[in-house]
């Protein structure tokens, strides 16, 4: 597989409701490839989404995908994933589970460790 996943962590962004997860993408192949939707067993929901400034204001917005280039980073305040509505009760320090679907095909399990100061 030519993406890795690393230092993959989450944090509740409303707690009890939704989560964000953050990590490192590297794409060691030499063609592009795009996350192009995420799963959670843990969650109901998950969703790729970003953070613009719209005239003066943060606003979150959906993504179809994120190309994973050579080193890509899902940070908060920028690209990241969404979990919302928690298929059982977490504390903030669990690890939470995570599949990533790529554009190529491929689906990457990822575990991202509890942060309570990932946001």
């Amino acid at each position: 597989m030519s993406i890795e996943a690393q230092n993959a962590r989450w944090g509740w962004e409303k707690a009890g409701a939704t989560a964000c997860v953050y990590m490192e993408l590297r794409n060691t192949g030499e063609r592009t490839v795009s996350l192009v939707s995420a799963s959670s067993p843990d969650f109901t929901f998950a969703n790729l989404v970003t953070t613009t400034d719209e005239e003066g204001e943060q606003v979150k917005a959906g993504l179809d995908g994120i190309t994973v280039r050579e080193e890509t980073v899902l940070r908060p305040g920028d690209r990241r994933v969404q979990l919302d509505a928690p298929t059982r009760p977490l504390a903030s320090d669990e690890t939470v589970e995570l599949v990533l679907s790529l554009s190529d095909g491929t689906r990457l399990t990822v575990t991202a460790d509890g942060d309570a100061d990932a946001l």
